[in-house]
């Protein structure tokens, strides 16, 4: 997980984990985490994350509270708390964001079902209600078509899929 200029990845030290082929307990250090934009040893459903020891930098309570205050705020500027979604639904591609690309190809607002790209942040797939798995999955897969058609931009999603 990453945001506002910080990543899990920057403060984790150690983890102990299950090697679900093998059944061990593994002890791993920080660079068997194969820490990457979003991701890490554990998607792929090969390690199981048990226990976890963070590295965490020390501040004054006044700066850390000013921080989350301000984080918090720009997140409800910028995002649609409101309404139910399963967060930013696609990987930042190199040297642009999705959401801006997606708001450009004109895809603010666009609807399948009860699946909606956010009036508000285009980065996000929001719920009106009544959207199915397949109204979310299809809306996926045209603001792919399109951004790729538009710009030549293949967005890859964010979010992880469960079978």
């Amino acid at each position: 997980a990453s945001a506002y200029g910080g990543s899990f990845s920057d403060v984790v030290i150690k983890s102990t984990a299950l090697d679900i082929k093998t059944g061990e307990i593994v002890e791993l250090n920080h660079s068997e985490h194969e820490f990457n934009v979003k991701a890490s040893v554990f998607q792929g459903g090969k390690m199981c994350l048990l226990r976890t020891c963070f590295e965490l930098k020390s501040s004054k309570n006044n700066t850390i509270s000013q921080r989350m205050d301000d984080i918090i705020k720009q997140r409800a500027a910028s995002q649609p708390l409101n309404m139910p979604s399963a967060g930013s639904t696609f990987i930042k591609p190199r040297n642009d964001f999705a959401s801006r690309l997606i708001d450009k190809a004109g895809l603010k607002g666009y609807t399948v079902g009860g699946a909606q790209v956010s009036r508000k942040h285009a980065g996000f797939i929001v719920n009106l209600g009544n959207a199915t798995a397949t109204d979310v999955l299809t809306l996926i897969e045209y603001i792919k078509y399109v951004v790729f058609k538009r710009f030549g931009v293949m967005l890859n999603e964010e979010i992880l899929y469960l079978d």
